[in-house]
């Protein structure tokens, strides 16, 4: 992550980009980091902490300017303090082939053109599999369902085992899903 804030050329993308002032995300009724990155200072998790948020302390941040780079540091902020970023002592890792995995985690949409390397990267991971579709554009297609390049979901293409909503889900949600899948905690 250190070399997106640190190249020049990707920052200029992100800067000024997509801005989203405070007044038109109040007026959304923006929440979660899309909202904290355009300066609206408020966090369910601790406004109104329920279940694992009301013993942990969660740290939050919040950008005034809105556009793209606040949305990403907002992210980059939440995963690297997030209480569960360290998914290895479940014993759960990624790795980069689907050869030496367990499963696929889908975390977007899969366009038309994507859908011959999923299908391909399914048959190259061995049986038996999982499939973990994470948010909605992987559940349903998110805002691009009804695109004519779009398809409605990962289980159109390859079978799905778990679903995690989200948009996007939070990291405790993506592991409560990933722990309740494996029998770890009920």
């Amino acid at each position: 992550m250190d070399l997106l804030w640190e190249t020049p050329s990707v920052m200029s993308r992100f800067d000024g980009t997509g801005v989203v002032s405070r007044q038109d995300a109040v007026r959304l009724g923006l929440v979660g980091p899309a909202a904290r990155a355009s300066g609206v200072d408020q966090d369910v998790r601790s406004d109104l902490p329920w279940g694992i948020y009301q013993s942990q302390l969660l740290p939050s941040i919040s950008f005034p300017t809105g556009d793209v780079a606040a949305r990403a540091y907002v992210r980059w902020f939440e995963i690297q303090k997030s209480v569960v970023f360290d998914l290895g002592r479940f014993g759960i890792q990624f790795v980069a082939s689907p050869r030496h995995a367990d499963g696929l985690l889908i975390t977007g949409p899969v366009p038309k053109n994507m859908e011959l390397a999923l299908c391909k990267t399914y048959e190259a991971t061995p049986a038996p599999r999982i499939v973990i579709a994470v948010g909605a554009c992987a559940i349903s297609g998110g805002l691009f369902a009804n695109h004519p390049e779009a398809n409605k979901g990962a289980d159109g293409i390859v079978p799905v085992d778990l679903y995690v909503p989200g948009c996007p889900p939070h990291p405790i949600t993506i592991l409560d899903g990933l722990l309740r899948l494996l029998g770890t905690i009920k």
